[in-house]
């Protein structure tokens, strides 16, 4: 085992663009393709229309259109992918799916990482953990991913972890929007102890990884790296791991002239194991954790109780930067939208461009890190009210998966329409006249069941995307 590391956290230098070359050799041929069209132009007879010839602009298209095909070849880009609910007109998937197919080649050699921005909706942690199982039976296991160090709200969950605390925490997040330094962690959750504290880490032991409705697959049962993410700052306390109750131990110091962000790597053998995170008598601050293994999938849920689509802009850019670029994910999803819902069923024309316009917003700040990233959009599900003595769909929830379709579009990333996959306008009111009930009372908020179909869905449709860019790995195009 390696002796425990601590690292600064600083901004990534820019991604090399692996198709820079092309695309400044595409702008050449265009430029001198217009130049042409324009010289012929300046020595036309007089008697001629004054008109670029028609054969210019013919060879224009022409000279653009083979520099985009020799981006696409080298680009590897695949046939189109023609999956129901599902678009990708830009590829930004093609990052996330080479790496899945360099997995099952054997040709990786870190973790896939899935970064899952959303709400309430995957508050609890189990259609995400659905689609945790899913895609780590295909792709291997990597561990549970990142979670903040402690719940910063009450229905905060995480599965596939046993996640315990003790002591007291102040708890930041950025639904308060109270820090001026904009420093909330990945998760958007900060834990300040208050006195004497700790927050505990563990795998679920294989008994224990039962289905209850979910694929049968042990998740959540080794790793063998663990990582905290803190902040020194000028009177910070000291930190404390112990591994296993004692079997290893790092401390941590927690004091520095100056805020800095902070990861701390201590690698284990790849197993079951119990990590606790000590806080004294000063105040710690600390920003989430990383239970991971060598290769394999992993997601990490960010799951901001109550956010709206604008909910990122509370981060400080260059933190959110910092954060994002040490974990490296290979794709980043976003799924806002419910809360908008769930304060105004009826939404005007203002209220949408707004939302539209925070959600375009959200993932240019998101992707700031990992401009490389694939990006996915996922849009809301249905979202139901009371309407007398009927059940409904919310009159605004088409409009929402719309804006949150063309922010998808303006960004350059995927989208994925989860209203329609899961069957469009009312599909709440059957979900909730269904036994045992797939959604709770307020026709938002999902149960297990519910959660565990969403999960299904997601999976199916990603998994279905994958497999046409893998087929079309192996049989060349004509």
């Amino acid at each position: 085992m390696n002796e425990p590391v601590i690292e600064d956290l600083v901004l990534p230098e820019p991604e090399p663009d692996p198709l820079e070359g092309v695309r400044r050799g595409m702008l050449a041929f265009a430029l001198l393709a217009v130049v042409a069209g324009a010289d012929a132009w300046m020595r036309r007879p007089a008697s001629e229309e004054a008109e670029l010839p028609t054969v210019v602009a013919e060879e224009e298209t022409d000279a653009v259109e083979a520099a985009r095909r020799e981006e696409d070849a080298r680009a590897g880009a695949h046939r189109p992918i023609s999956v129901k609910h599902y678009s990708d007109p830009h590829g930004s998937m093609w990052r996330f799916f080479s790496a899945l197919l360099a997995e099952t080649q054997g040709k990786r050699r870190e973790p896939i990482r899935v970064l899952y921005y959303g709400n309430s909706e995957i508050g609890f942690d189990r259609s995400t953990s659905q689609i945790r199982r899913r895609f780590q039976a295909q792709f291997g296991d990597g561990g549970k991913g990142f979670l903040v160090a402690v719940p910063g709200w009450r229905y905060q969950r995480h599965r596939d972890v046993e996640w315990t605390q003790s002591g007291s925490w102040k708890i930041d997040t950025i639904r308060g929007a109270k820090r001026k330094d904009g420093r909330y962690g990945l998760g958007g959750v900060l834990a300040v102890s208050e006195g004497p504290a700790w927050t505990e880490f563990a795998t679920v032991p294989v008994a224990d990884s039962r289905p209850d409705g979910y694929l049968n697959f042990p998740a959540g049962t080794r790793f063998s790296r663990f990582e905290l993410y803190y902040q020194t700052y000028p009177g910070g306390g000291d930190i404390e791991i112990r591994s296993d109750d004692g079997a290893r131990t790092m401390l941590l110091p927690g004091a520095s002239h100056e805020p800095r962000d902070r990861v701390a790597v201590m690698t284990l053998d790849d197993g079951p194991h119990r990590v606790r995170v000590v806080a004294g008598r000063r105040p710690v601050r600390l920003y989430g954790a990383v239970l991971e293994r060598e290769r394999g999938f992993v997601l990490d849920a960010a799951m901001v109780i109550g956010a709206w689509a604008n909910s990122q802009s509370v981060f400080d850019p260059e933190h959110l930067k910092r954060q994002i670029a040490r974990r490296r994910p290979d794709l980043v999803v976003f799924q806002w939208g419910a809360k908008e819902l769930m304060r105004n069923p009826q939404m005007h024309p203002a209220q949408l461009r707004a939302f539209r316009r925070a959600y375009v917003e959200s993932i240019r700040q998101t992707m700031a890190a990992r401009p490389r990233a694939s990006c996915l959009v996922i849009s809301t599900k249905d979202m139901g009210m009371r309407n007398r003595n009927l059940l409904v769909t919310r009159p605004a929830v088409p409009q929402v998966v719309e804006a949150a379709s063309e922010a998808a579009h303006e960004s350059g990333c995927a989208f994925l329409n989860l209203y329609e996959a899961l069957g469009g306008e009312g599909t709440m009111r059957r979900w909730y006249e269904a036994n045992p009930r797939k959604v709770s009372p307020d026709l938002g908020h999902l149960m297990r069941l519910g959660a565990i179909e969403t999960g299904d869905t997601i999976s199916d449709i990603l998994l279905n995307a994958y497999e046409q860019f893998e087929r079309a790995r192996r049989v060349p195009s004509t």
